[in-house]
């Protein structure tokens, strides 16, 4: 993985560094997002501290995380033998801009409590955050992106183990929640959608690449 890693950051020479930056590069087919872009892959952060070049991935029982500043000099490979997801240790290694967060206690919600997050809130024109449940389980997936699980703890606030990405779940003055604040590299505000509005009638993208966490 080091290798890899030193051939992606042009340290390590190879015919195939071309191709590697073509990938590290992003896509035009992907709506453009306020904290980062898609590449062929890779994932490009807009972290404080400098922009970030990362993949993740989990499976049964691992974890891993690859990551380099966009400046080329700094780069890191995490892994674990669990699954619990390491963005945020990886990305806390290279940027100064990017805390290392504790870790956080679930707060526990009824079925009928979660429903009242499902929607979906339109953070930029065409990028949209979709909620839904899975019986005791609430998930959020970003247009063109994976679903990833989000936990309660606190009242309208929500985490994830996947990456440093929270959401804050604003309310009207009926008590109605009519928003939502998604806290990655800034804060960045997004209307709750009225059911159908919009294209994909609030149902998720089952075309979207199913990288946890991929947000960022």
């Amino acid at each position: 993985m080091l290798l890899y890693l030193k051939a992606n950051m042009g340290l390590l020479k190879t015919d195939l560094y071309p191709a590697m930056q073509l990938a590290q590069s992003p896509s035009p087919y992907v709506p453009r997002r306020p904290i980062g872009e898609l590449g062929l892959a890779w994932m490009i952060e807009h972290a404080n501290g400098g922009d970030l070049i990362e993949h993740n991935g989990m499976t049964g029982g691992y974890a891993s995380y690859v990551g380099f500043t966009a400046d080329r000099k700094h780069g890191v490979v995490v892994l674990t033998n669990k699954a619990l997801a390491v963005d945020n240790l990886g990305q806390a290694a290279l940027s100064p801009g990017i805390v290392l967060v504790s870790m956080r206690k679930h707060l526990s919600m009824s079925a009928k409590e979660l429903d009242e997050y499902v929607g979906r809130y339109e953070l930029l024109p065409g990028f949209v955050l979709t909620v839904s449940r899975s019986d005791a389980q609430l998930k959020a997936q970003a247009t063109g992106q994976g679903a990833f699980p989000v936990y309660p703890n606190a009242k309208d606030e929500f985490f994830t183990n996947a990456t440093d990405v929270s959401l804050s779940f604003k309310r009207d003055a009926q008590g109605k929640i009519d928003g939502v604040v998604v806290h990655q590299g800034g804060d960045h505000p997004g209307r709750r959608l009225a059911p159908g509005e919009g294209d994909g009638g609030g149902k998720p993208d089952p075309s979207a690449a199913k990288t946890e966490g991929s947000i960022h």
